[in-house]
């Protein structure tokens, strides 16, 4: 263990009444759940059942949709097998409630020491997975000093990531030599985690498992329900935004109203606690809005607020136009398979190396406009839309070659359970 690694261990044990005052204010702004803090303590508000346990940690929604498929398909091979999702935000347990009710959720529990041993003292899992990019160091090392196999899958790097880590990449190298196997997206994930020092033999490229997702369909009866209360109206979505990029959708929108006054914009933020703050800047800006979480309905408003989890099919299936938020800033962008499945054209910011081969493979089949700014925005959406609001040829044509270039693909999937096979088989025997 370096010394970063034991002054990070020593550092989350004092710190945890700090911790905990921070814990509480997220309480307040809806980040937490008040009845399950307890979680982030360790202590569990579910038992564990006899027989082999299967531990997925996933950040939040899109870590945890990567790994649905994973899951359903080791537990298809271990019929007895028991699953734990862990997620770090609300939305990510929200999500894991309606898509895979049948596995356990609880919250990460804290970096704190304490918390992570009274959490792997309840559940003592037999593999745990560590989905994209979730390094925690305590909680890593932790797993690791009882004996829990552990291997990173989908895995994930960023440009800023890599450079975070090269001044530390001695820790780094400790806690991936921790790991059995690390299963990444790219060659070019492998080629950073090589350069930290991570021994090229266990970094296997395996691809992005969010391809190998089955299309998810809405349900039929909150579409219908849905399309009905639309109307005729033309409808414009922007999905997964973070702060600042309502604001641009909200430009965009004002200069559609222009040439058609009952265009519709649907905004489904990537947190939908953001509700209240995105609401209020649209009000201010003279914008009628209603919202999904207080159960209105699109009818007579200039914005519908879909500030609610688990829905994305139903929106993506009503937008012949989707913008997909995070392309702006560091984060690398969210991932446009589900939205090109259900057809709707994709518009993006230019930054999305965390999901580059699902974007290279739109962009090859002309399925994909990159927008720089909130300017770039509003232009490649009129461009797309004639005068009454209406998708163009163009926009068709764009649906339809997305909807053929991100078919599921179980190229990932196979690759990476035939890469876990020896833990798996070892693990639930």
């Amino acid at each position: 263990m370096t010394l970063l690694l034991k002054s990070w261990r020593g550092l989350m044990s004092m710190s945890e009444p700090i911790r905990s005052r921070h814990l509480h204010r997220r309480v307040a702004k809806g980040k937490e759940q008040p009845e399950r803090l307890c979680e982030r303590y360790g202590r569990a508000t579910v038992s564990r059942s006899e027989g082999p346990l299967l531990w997925v940690h996933a950040a939040s929604n899109g870590e945890a949709l990567a790994a649905l498929p994973l899951i359903d398909a080791l537990r298809a091979e271990t019929p007895n097998l028991l699953v734990l999702v862990t997620t770090f935000t609300v939305t990510g347990a929200e999500l894991i409630s309606k898509q895979a009710p049948h596995v356990t959720h609880q919250y990460k529990p804290s970096e704190d020491p304490a918390a992570i041993r009274a959490f792997l003292t309840h559940w003592h899992p037999d593999l745990a997975l560590f989905v994209e990019s979730e390094f925690w160091p305590n909680l890593i090392m932790q797993t690791s000093e009882r004996g829990i196999p552990m291997a990173q899958v989908n895995g994930h790097l960023s440009k800023g990531s890599f450079r975070g880590w090269r001044f530390a990449s001695g820790s780094f190298r400790d806690l991936m030599s921790r790991m059995s196997a690390c299963l990444v997206k790219t060659d070019e994930i492998k080629d950073r985690m090589v350069a930290l020092g991570v021994s090229a033999d266990k970094v296997s490229v395996t691809g992005d498992l969010k391809g190998s997702r089955a299309i998810q369909y809405p349900q039929p009866a909150a579409l219908s329900a849905l399309r009905e209360q639309i109307g005729s109206r033309p409808v414009f979505l922007a999905a997964s935004t973070h702060p600042g990029e309502e604001e641009a959708v909200a430009d965009a929108h004002e200069a559609q109203s222009v040439r058609v006054p009952d265009y519709l914009t649907i905004i489904a933020p990537r947190h939908a606690v953001r509700g209240d703050e995105i609401e209020a800047m649209l009000m201010a800006r003279g914008l009628t809005v209603h919202r999904r979480s207080k159960g209105q309905s699109p009818k007579g408003a200039a914005i519908y607020l879909a500030d609610t989890t688990g829905e994305m099919p139903l929106w993506y299936s009503v937008a012949p136009i989707t913008f997909i938020g995070a392309g702006w800033g560091e984060s690398g962008g969210h991932n446009p398979l589900e939205a090109a499945q259900l057809g709707s054209a994709i518009l993006s910011g230019p930054n999305v190396h965390a999901s580059q081969a699902a974007y290279d493979n739109l962009q090859r089949a002309e399925a994909v406009l990159f927008v720089s700014d909130a300017k770039d925005l509003t232009a490649a959406l009129q461009t797309l839309t004639d005068d009454s609001g209406k998708p163009t040829a163009q926009t068709l044509a764009m649906a339809k070659a997305g909807q053929a270039a991100s078919a599921p693909d179980p190229g990932p999937l196979t690759r990476t359970l035939e890469s876990l096979r020896p833990l798996t088989e070892q693990a639930f025997r």
